[in-house]
């Protein structure tokens, strides 16, 4: 500006963001993708930080706990009190037919081994006696040190694989007994 305050030179730089935007926008498609997946997967999946605290949870999870939404379950944000409201609703029996100790859940077991776990697990309704199976797997998300940062759990309902397999062995041993009543009417 000169003495009497008119502008005498206009410096000005611009920059092209073309790039930037282009990249925004694929990111934010991307975003709206991938949660479309994780919300459309027949399986549940759970992202827990290396606290067990809930950091994401699909809606499919929610459901199989017996949770109206998302955001009741992240209310909890503990893995651990949402164990607890758990078992307030289920009971949780291992593969075996035993209780499942909190400790025994794969997520429970990534978080304290830092490893990859697998744990089929039943979850009878404490209302109304009705069951379903759930096979479980959580790997660890570990950071440059080696140190467990997150896990990630997906459940997936095998209640139609586990009760064809019981058919099966019950047709199975009526087929046996079948038999063996055959054998002994031909002696």
């Amino acid at each position: 500006r000169d003495a009497h305050g008119k502008v005498m030179q206009l410096i000005s730089v611009s920059r092209d963001v073309t790039a930037q935007r282009e990249a925004q926008a694929r990111l934010a498609e991307t975003q709206v993708l991938l949660q479309l997946v994780l919300n459309h997967v027949p399986s549940a999946i759970y992202h827990l930080d290396n606290q067990g605290n809930m950091l994401y949870l699909n809606q499919l999870a929610a459901y199989q706990m017996g949770y109206e939404s998302v955001e009741e379950v992240l209310a909890e944000k503990d893995v651990f009190a949402f164990r607890k409201k758990l078992e307030e609703k289920f009971l949780l029996l291992a593969e075996d037919g035993t209780v499942l100790g909190p400790d025994q859940t794969c997520s429970s077991i990534t978080l304290a081994t830092g490893k990859a776990a697998e744990v089929v697990m039943q979850f009878i309704h404490k209302k109304d006696g009705s069951s379903f199976w759930l096979l479980t797997r959580s790997v660890p998300l570990l950071n440059a040190a080696g140190k467990l940062e997150k896990v990630f759990t997906t459940c997936t309902d095998i209640t139609t694989q586990k009760e064809a397999t019981e058919a099966l062995r019950e047709a199975t041993a009526r087929q046996a007994e079948t038999l063996a009543i055959l054998e002994s009417l031909l002696k």
